[in-house]
């Protein structure tokens, strides 16, 4: 499978995210200025040129990296990997609030332009409304991540380090010492989670360094923890966010009642509690948690 490295603009202004819709063309969705990066051109410099190219808007103030996040575009038709390039790219003083763009180069290679209508939506509300994964970074970027980040598969590489800060942020979540060995935690992961779910992984772009994880089928989440430094900064909703697009439309996940952070967090992102008990093994009250897309809520 080919692999194409893409390039993502979130252009701001004034807490408000510019978005745009393919005139005559609704199948294609909500989405943000992307497109391929062309051979010898820097990510952020591909980024820039395809927000001029598809919003006409120009001065930018800066562009910070936000992350790289994987995309199956088999899907949508295309025998594709994207690894896409995420960039924060804001504007500073007065803009219009609606016009129309024309793609001058379009990514078919068709030879008449592509209107765009390119309009602002409220930054915080922009994650429920854009479509093929381009909202894969939004939550760092509203939460204010502090670093850029990568989004991967799991790599059996990274294994022991991987299950060393899941036992750290466990520990610290419940409020409890782990006594198993961690030689059986590292078991039970190769032996259960990874064969059983689809793992993936979050790194300091910079460092390498694994800072979350999350595993999940398309009903359920088995395991999602975030590294106790790194919390706060919206890892946790990517990763929920990514769960939700690849459900079925409804997902389910078990957390201890004492755990209070995780409870609060799962119900901010619209999860019920649907059942309390009891875990023996631990001893601890739990919860189980469902979420419903709101087509599965009709």
């Amino acid at each position: 499978m080919r692999v194409v490295e893409k390039a993502f603009a979130y252009i701001t202004n004034a807490q408000r995210l510019l978005v745009f819709q393919h005139v005559g063309t609704p199948e294609a969705g909500i989405q943000v200025p992307a497109g391929s990066i062309r051979s010898g051109e820097s990510p952020l410099a591909a980024a820039v040129r395809e927000a001029e190219e598809e919003t006409s808007l120009r001065g930018f103030a800066g562009g910070s990296f936000l992350g790289v996040s994987p995309f199956d575009a088999r899907p949508y038709g295309k025998d594709e990997l994207h690894r896409r390039f995420f960039f924060h790219l804001p504007i500073e003083g007065d803009v219009a609030e609606r016009w129309r763009s024309l793609e001058h180069d379009p990514s078919d290679g068709g030879l008449e332009p592509i209107p765009f209508e390119c309009y602002w939506v409220p930054l915080r509300e922009a994650r429920q409304s854009l479509s093929f994964g381009h909202d894969a970074l939004l939550g760092p970027l509203i939460a204010g991540c502090r670093m850029a980040i990568e989004l991967t598969e799991y790599q059996p590489a990274y294994r022991n380090e991987l299950v060393g800060m899941w036992r750290r942020s466990f520990e610290a979540a419940v409020g409890v010492t782990d006594p198993h060995p961690i030689a059986e935690q590292r078991k039970y992961f190769d032996e259960k989670l990874v064969l059983e779910n689809s793992v993936v992984m979050v790194r300091d772009f910079t460092t390498s360094r694994v800072i979350a994880f999350m595993a999940s089928t398309r009903e359920r989440i088995s395991q999602l923890f975030v590294h106790v430094d790194c919390q706060g900064q919206g890892i946790g909703t990517m990763l929920l966010d990514l769960a939700k697009r690849e459900s079925t439309g409804v997902l389910r996940l078990f957390t201890f009642q004492v755990n209070r952070k995780a409870c609060a967090f799962y119900e901010r992102h619209g999860f019920k509690a649907v059942r309390y008990g009891f875990e023996e093994e631990w001893r601890l009250a739990d919860v189980e948690y469902e979420w419903r897309s709101p087509a599965a809520l009709r």
